[in-house]
């Protein structure tokens, strides 16, 4: 009988999450969860509601100078984000 050498859970787990469709959700809510920390404290406070449509963040904001603010930052935000989750979650940001 040949022994098999155990694997960690770490290297199970991901292959597990990819095979069920769970990864790229997961992911999805860890990018969500990053937002706070990357555009820091006015922003996310001015942030209304954001969700993922189709690889685009959608934001919605309550203050119409940070609308413009992360408007020049779109590109920054979006490399900012996917190096948050380590993948390639979205490509655009769309500002409400």
């Amino acid at each position: 009988m040949e022994r098999k050498t155990p694997k960690t859970l770490s290297d199970i787990l991901p292959a597990y999450l990819r095979q069920m469709g769970l990864e790229t959700p997961l992911l999805e809510y860890r990018l969500m969860a990053a937002w706070d920390g990357i555009v820091g404290e006015r922003i996310a406070k001015a942030t209304a509601s954001k969700e993922i449509r189709n690889q685009k963040l959608v934001v919605r904001l309550s203050l119409p100078a940070a609308r413009s603010e992360l408007m020049m930052k779109r590109t920054e935000l979006v490399r900012q984000l996917n190096n948050a989750v380590k993948s390639i979650i979205i490509y655009d940001i769309q500002i409400l």
